[in-house]
Formats: structure tokens, sequence, C-alpha cells
């Protein structure tokens, strides 16, 4: 029989594969329970743990039946018969010449795998930053590595078939062994490293464009909140192509690149509004011509309704946690939350909130839920106001001045469902401008407003206080 690198990664993956899907296995058993362990009571932590043993006995049980049911396949195999038997029944060994490499039994001449080939990424950006945190064992490659040679020195003493495979693999020498349970450890951290590389440049990449995908900006900021986050905040370095020192520098960043588009964005709508009240069919930006396509009805996007959903869920002590995926489904959006998350009234409860209405709902291990948002603009007599600023047609909203731009976000602002039909939006709406003011302020606009905006706004703030 053949032993080959996938051979001993198996192996190797099953010695270290244990303790950490059991870790799994318990926290999806406590997130489906609902509750933390200290808000336990005595007799439910009894019965949870209980729950736990059972459930987990039974699931090895299965997975000895499937490890007897392979490990006869093999014997079988070895002794060249043309059955073999499990459980009371009569099996057929089917014919293969699959060494279990993943070549598929097709390469000409024999397995041609090396068991001494490294992991490496086509991406030169990834290389050289992880190379030289690697270097300093920064991901404990070592450490893992000097477990794992103590639990395959341990399967050695028990007889393990699996840990004396790769002994014999190298005549025995248990140095060779050693080093290359290091290199198998050394790579799985890297590929582990990748995989999530990807998805962060991922989402560099698309802030840099002006073009965040979802979740992109609270990816790279959950990423890097803290100074000794020193591989995530060296590989933003290498991806913008300058140099960062503190995390506030690179949400700071962030912060400015996406300005830049929201500010892009603005210059281009008030570009086809001009159009568009000058009575023209297409407008000119950037050196392009685009026709004048203009809709003038506010529907939210999807990081508004994120953003709306996160702040309904605090609202009413929900960690934002339970939220799995918020996604546009044709004219709404589809939210998907916890098990615990189950009692529909709610979620009727957070539609309300924010202004959208629960138009569908299925229970399930994933709770699934899709809204549809309505905005109704004739509760808000400020949007019409502002839209006059906008359009040119006057500078102040009840006696206050007010740019374009900023009239443009705030109106933006006041159009979000859950504030227009919050009692927060009709005070607003009921108070004048001056009054107005420091009520938008409290449910915070400051933090939603452009950085051309912003000082305009604190100067208004100061005076209107």
């Amino acid at each position: 029989m053949n032993i080959t690198r996938e051979t001993i990664k198996d192996t190797l993956r099953t010695i270290m594969a244990e303790e950490t899907e059991y870790q799994t296995f318990f926290k999806k058993a406590l997130e489906k329970a609902g509750k933390s362990i200290p808000s336990m009571s005595d007799e439910e932590k009894k019965e949870f743990f209980n729950k736990i043993d059972a459930a987990w006995n039974a699931k090895g049980e299965k997975k000895n039946e499937g490890n007897a049911f392979g490990a006869a396949v093999t014997a079988a195999k070895e002794k060249g018969e043309d059955e073999f038997e499990v459980g009371g029944k009569t099996y057929k060994v089917e014919e293969s010449h699959d060494c279990g490499c993943g070549c598929g039994g097709v390469t000409e001449g024999g397995c041609q795998t090396d068991v001494n080939e490294e992991f490496k990424s086509k991406d030169s950006t990834f290389e050289k930053v992880y190379g030289i945190f690697d270097k300093r064992d920064y991901f404990n490659a070592k450490g893992l590595a000097k477990v794992q040679i103590g639990n395959f020195e341990r399967a050695l003493k028990k007889n393990d078939k699996g840990a004396q495979q790769i002994l014999d693999k190298f005549k025995g020498d248990m140095d060779k062994a050693k080093d290359y349970i290091i290199q198998v450890i050394t790579d799985r951290k890297k590929e582990d490293a990748f995989n999530q590389y990807k998805a962060f440049k991922a989402a560099v990449d698309s802030i840099q464009k002006g073009k965040p995908i979802y979740g992109a900006v609270d990816l790279v900021k959950s990423r890097i909140h803290n100074n000794s986050q020193k591989y995530t905040m060296a590989l933003y370095s290498a991806l913008r192509n300058q140099k960062f020192n503190k995390w506030k520098d690179i949400h700071a960043d962030v912060d400015s690149l996406i300005g830049e588009s929201v500010n892009e964005g603005r210059a281009f709508v008030q570009a086809a509004r001009k159009a568009k009240d000058e009575g023209k069919t297409e407008f000119e930006f950037n050196g392009k011509k685009y026709p004048v396509t203009l809709k003038e009805s506010y529907k939210g996007n999807a990081r508004d309704f994120k953003y709306d959903f996160e702040m309904a869920l605090d609202n009413m002590g929900i960690s934002n946690k339970a939220i799995k995926k918020i996604s546009k489904k044709g004219k709404g959006y589809e939210v998907r939350l916890s098990s615990y998350m189950s009692d529909k009234s709610a979620w009727e409860k957070i539609g309300k909130t924010i202004g959208a209405d629960l138009i569908d709902f299925k229970k399930g291990n994933i709770n699934i839920g899709i809204y549809e948002s309505v905005v109704n603009e004739r509760r808000l007599g400020k949007v019409a106001m502002l839209k006059d600023v906008e359009a040119g047609r006057t500078s102040r909203v009840e006696g206050v001045k007010i740019s374009k731009d900023l009239a443009f976000e705030m109106r933006m602002f006041l159009q979000r469902p859950m504030l227009s039909r919050s009692r927060t939006g009709i005070a607003i709406d009921n108070s004048q401008m001056k009054e107005a003011i420091p009520m938008l302020a409290k449910v915070g606009i400051h933090k939603r407003l452009s950085s051309g905006v912003k000082k305009e706004f604190a100067e208004l703030l100061k005076k209107y206080k």
C-alpha cells in the first residue's frame, strides 16, 4: 500500500481534528440553547450537559461505524479479497487504482505526489507579508507542531497504525518524520491564513474602488481594532501601498475612502438633478455623457437597512451577533438570524421600528424573514423644503441657511425608514429648523455625514444648540 503526502496529512488531521470538532459542536449547541452557561440555573446546566454528552456520543458511534467500514475495505484490499463483511452484511470490494493521494488513479507510472511539496500561493503580497511574520513564529506554528509531535509520539507508543505509517514512510527516521509534521502544520496554518487573506483583500479592493461589497467596511474594521494586530495592519498597508502604524489611522483611511465615493456619488446625483430641473435629457459628468434617469423616490440601500436593523436589535437588548446575513431580495431584504430569534412578533416589532413590513417568515435552525421597506415621504415636510434648497429655489429652510450639499445629505438621512416613521422623525418634522438641528445631532446625523459637510453642520449645531 502506497503511503503518500495526502495519507500522512489525513492521519495528522485526524489526530488534530477531534478537539476542534468538539469545540465547534459545543458552540453550536450553546447557541441553539439561547443562553450562556453562567445564565443557566443548576438544573438547566445539568440538562444541557447531559444532552451534549448524549449527542456527542451518538455522533461518535456513527463516526466509528464509518471508520469500521473503511478499515474493513482496506483490510480486504491488502489481503486481495473480493468481499468483506461489516455488521453482519457482505460487501463487494470494487476495483480501484486510486492510491489515495488525490490523483484518482490516473497517474501513469504510479503516483507522483511529492511529500516535500510545500504550500505556496500565487499572491506576491500575501507571500511577502506572511513570510516576514512566519519567520517570527507569529502564527505559533512551532508551538502547535510541538503539541502534535507529542500526540504523534504517544500514538506510536499505543501502536497506532496511522502514526506507524508516517514513521515507515521515512524508513524509521524519527527526525525526518517530525520535520514533516512541522511542515504539514506550517502548511495548514498558511493555507488558513491565505483563505482569510482572500476575503480581506476583496474587502479592501472594493473599498479602494469606491464600491465596497456587502460587509467590507465591517470586515476590515473588525479585523483591525487595536495596535496589537500587527499582521493584519501590515497586510492593509501592503494592499494600500502606504505605511500604517495605528489602527485608528486605518479606520480613518477607510472612512476617507468611503467619503470620497460618497462625495463623487453626491456630485453625480447633483449633476443629474440639475439637468432634470433644466429639462435636459442627458448630462455630462467627468467627461462622459449620461441619460437623465433620476428617480426621486428613496427606498434605502442594503447598508442603510443593515444599520437600521442593528440599531433596532440593540434597542431591544439583542446582540448584533444574532445576524447571520442580510441581503437584497427582490423589492426588499432577506434577513437570516440565529435559531433563538424564532419569535415572529419580535421580527414584526423590528420591522415596525425600522419602517419595514415583514412579508414572509420561516422558522428553522436559521430563521429567515423578508422585509419590504415603505417610506412615507408626505409625513416629512422638511424633505420638500430641503429639496427646494437642492434645486436652487431657495438657500434657507425656515430661516436657517443650508448649502445644497448639506441639504441633500440631511434629506437622505431624514428619509431613512427607521427615522421617518419614528416619534423622533415626526418631532423633527413638526419643529422649526433651529430646533431640529440639535435633535438631528442626538439621533446621530453627524456620524453619517460626509467630511465635506460635517464642518457646516457642526457650525449650525454650535449656533442653534
